[in-house]
């Protein structure tokens, strides 16, 4: 899973983890993951408060990519600090 950071003349792309291989089934599955928090402290903070891209690539067992999920990220501050919103790519 990757968090990308992408202005006009940077580009950060911040790995987030990995979860265990899991075989699926054919038909509907789910998928879980968490991160307690994201470590943002090599990008430029003036780039932080902007559009990102959330990614999840989905592999076979033998590591080729099968397809990803990317999910559009609007980042707002706010009096605590900055909120991530992830936009599903389903709506």
């Amino acid at each position: 899973m990757t968090y990308t950071v992408d202005m006009t003349a940077t580009r950060t792309v911040l790995g987030i983890g990995a979860s265990e291989p899991k075989t699926t089934d054919v038909g509907p599955n789910t998928f879980s993951f968490h991160v307690d928090s994201l470590d943002v402290s090599s990008v430029k903070k003036s780039a932080l408060n902007n559009v990102s891209v959330l990614t999840a690539t989905l592999t076979d067992a033998t590591e080729i990519e099968v397809t990803k999920v990317v999910c559009v990220t609007q980042v707002t501050k706010n009096t605590e600090g900055l909120v991530r919103r992830v936009i599903s790519p389903l709506e």
